[in-house]
């Protein structure tokens, strides 16, 4: 690249224009001090500013959208559960249906165990106010006065004495139980990541 200041460049007039420039840096930026902040009080105030712009805009997006826009709703652990990750067409059988074919259990104990989650309060962030309901699979299978425990594991022991369980092909027991919670927390997790993208992706484009 050929020098403006060369000799075969006008010399003085680039040279007088470099001049001019570097004079005007020079008056505009002086150099710091060794003692001066890096960060001066007018640049905390607009990082602080941009910050807290950022944080709305952030916690609008994740929490605001969600709840305000159906595309961007995140169902909840109790809600997908009981009726499917699709709340505008619910499907009661939706825990039951992937009980059977992800464990291979048959309808009878996957549809016991999901009214557990859902209808006794057992699992799934589900409250536990309709454990002495109908809506709870136990209550209709305790001895005569006994409300269902607390407990998963004695709320099986009292309804399935001694593996006397009439209705069940095989009897539904606690072991089981928390392997059909754990599978149905893996599935509700890998759900609500989806969910979770569209935001992420709404967020990420915008800024």
């Amino acid at each position: 690249m050929q020098n403006c200041c060369s000799s075969e460049c006008d010399r003085t007039s680039c040279c007088l224009a470099r001049s001019l420039v570097l004079t005007v840096f020079a008056a505009v930026l002086q150099p710091h001090g060794r003692d001066e902040h890096l960060i001066t009080p007018k640049m905390w105030k607009h990082i602080i500013i941009q910050g807290l712009y950022q944080m709305f805009w952030l916690f609008f997006f994740m929490y605001g959208f969600p709840v305000l826009f159906d595309r961007y709703h995140i169902t909840d652990h109790c809600t997908y559960v009981t009726s499917g990750p699709d709340e505008a067409s619910p499907n009661p059988v939706y825990c039951a249906d992937s009980l059977q074919s992800g464990m291979g259990l048959d309808q009878a104990r996957a549809s016991f165990y999901c009214g557990a989650m859902s209808g006794c309060g057992f699992a799934a962030g589900c409250s536990s106010a309709g454990r002495q309901s109908a809506d709870c699979p136990f209550t209709g299978r305790m001895p005569a006065g006994q409300q269902v425990p607390g407990d998963a594991a004695a709320a099986f022991a009292a309804a399935f004495p001694n593996n006397n369980c009439p209705g069940f092909s095989s009897c539904p027991n606690v072991n089981e139980f928390n392997s059909a919670v754990t599978y149905m927390d893996k599935a509700y997790t890998h759900e609500s990541e989806v969910d979770w993208e569209k935001a992420d992706s709404l967020l990420f484009n915008s800024f």
